[in-house]
């Protein structure tokens, strides 16, 4: 195990970071979480606007089937219940609606329905990614952890360990957009393809891999997985594992900079002047406080960073039973204005699930992301009315039957140094966010997985290996 000695330091309170934390304090590194705000798992809890109450964040779960690779990488986590949820996820255009269930059966005919004549190029394609995912075998095993700390030289038995998981099949790393056009698909299924490509990987089809294409259908596929309890219910669970391992969060504690000697992390100075003591620092939070060295405490190494813009826009809406579509499931990704446009993610669960309405009526939770040249602050600034608007193409009547709608800005988006490149999506080493400075890690909260909660847990767990690691 690498010099722990005078414990870990954690700035922020993410999922991934109570993951993280909760892992080391349990094999006895004196571990501690400075949470710079008043509330612990920001942004997955729930809001209370009587007699309403939401997720404040779709605390959304794909890929946790029994024996996939997820399941195995988050089997020691103390997360609550989980129930799984069908279809995993629909894809809605203001045309065209496709769900990916998981009996064959149903997706066939789901194909026959949206998409004619081409249903039958569009099987092979699917089948196409399945074999590709089959034979790579990523879904079923956990790679290993193979990559050494950063700066490390990749010695001739790391590259032996690493020739196993080179992607065994050509056409791995072949654009979707070709793999499209060689199977004849067209429309409507390019254009879907194209909607779940840019909201889980920020990349058109022509820049994303087949690979991160069947991994990502082969987890849609197996149903979506929701907390008992609802969002603060999972990181409720994290926090009291945390605390049960013997680590200590604080929140309110705002951190003023690192302290550094020769180019290493030493402490940590927060803002009620306290100097805590570590031999690693992991960002959780946005932005890395400025470097102060010890011989010269006045002096600082940068300016603290301008707080990120948020990602888009978070609708909390209500809505009379009555017109909401019978067949919209508990989880739809929609395009109200088509591929380019913005996007909506939207969530909503089954009665007697945490977020509750009056009889009558059922609440949903709608992300909005930009589109392509929108901006997610002028998103974020829009009114509950504008955005309930923009709905209408998906969810006819959304403005006219609406109960209730707030909004509030989105988290900010993942720095663009942490989303792994698509042709390197798992062999990659942890960034070092303050140049070279040793002894202090970033926290990813996106990669393999794609963005959101699946990915913030599993980097926790990642991390926290490495430094454990000999």
């Amino acid at each position: 195990m690498r010099d722990l000695g005078a414990g870990a330091v954690i700035l922020g309170s993410p999922a991934g970071a109570l993951v993280c934390g909760a892992l080391l304090a349990r094999v006895g590194v004196p571990t501690r979480i400075l949470e710079p705000g008043e509330v612990v798992g920001e942004p997955y809890r729930v809001l209370q606007h009587s007699p309403y109450r939401f997720d404040a964040f779709p605390p959304l779960l794909w890929g946790l089937q029994a024996g996939a690779v997820l399941t195995q990488a988050l089997a020691p986590l103390a997360l609550p219940p989980l129930r799984r949820h069908e279809p995993g996820l629909q894809v809605i255009l203001p045309r065209h609606r496709l769900s990916l269930h998981a009996d064959t059966g149903r997706l066939d005919r789901e194909l026959t329905r949206e998409c004619g004549s081409r249903a039958s190029a569009v099987r092979a394609f699917l089948a196409n990614l399945e074999r590709l995912e089959a034979r790579f075998g990523v879904g079923r095993a956990l790679p290993p952890p193979l990559l050494p700390r950063p700066g490390a030289r990749r010695t001739p038995r790391l590259r032996r360990e690493l020739l196993p998981w080179v992607p065994p099949v050509r056409g791995a790393l072949t654009p979707v957009e070709d793999l499209l056009a060689h199977h004849g698909v067209g429309e409507p299924f390019g254009s879907l393809v194209a909607v779940l490509t840019a909201f889980w990987f920020g990349q058109p089809p022509a820049s994303c891999p087949a690979l991160a294409l069947a991994l990502l259908l082969q987890r849609l596929r197996g149903g979506v997985f929701l907390p008992a309890g609802g969002a603060q219910a999972l990181t409720d669970a994290l926090a009291a594992e945390f605390s049960r391992a013997g680590g200590h969060l604080e929140t309110g504690a705002s951190v003023e900079a690192l302290l550094t000697r020769f180019r290493r992390v030493t402490a940590v100075l927060t803002g009620a002047g306290e100097a805590v003591p570590c031999s690693a620092v992991l960002l959780g939070a946005d932005g890395s406080p400025p470097i102060r060295k010890l011989s010269r405490p006045t002096e600082d190494g940068s300016i603290p960073p301008t707080a990120p813009p948020p990602a888009g826009a978070v609708l909390h809406l209500a809505l009379a039973e009555s017109i909401l579509p019978p067949l919209l499931g508990p989880c739809a990704l929609a395009a109200p204005d088509g591929p380019g446009g913005p996007l909506c993610l939207l969530t909503l669960l089954p009665p007697g699930e945490i977020p509750r309405a009056p009889a009558g009526e059922r609440v949903l939770t709608v992300l909005f992301l930009p589109g392509r040249g929108e901006d997610g602050a002028a998103l974020a600034a829009l009114s509950p009315e504008r955005l309930v608007a923009r709905l209408e193409p998906v969810l006819p009547g959304a403005g006219r039957f609406a109960r209730f709608a707030v909004s509030r800005p989105a988290p900010p988006a993942p720095r663009g140094d942490d989303a792994a490149s698509a042709r390197l999506w798992w062999v990659r080493a942890i960034r070092e966010p303050v140049g070279p400075l040793r002894g202090c890690l970033l926290l990813p909260r996106s990669g393999l997985f794609g963005q959101g909660l699946v990915s913030e847990l599993c980097w926790g767990r990642y991390v926290a290996e490495r430094l454990l690691r000999r």
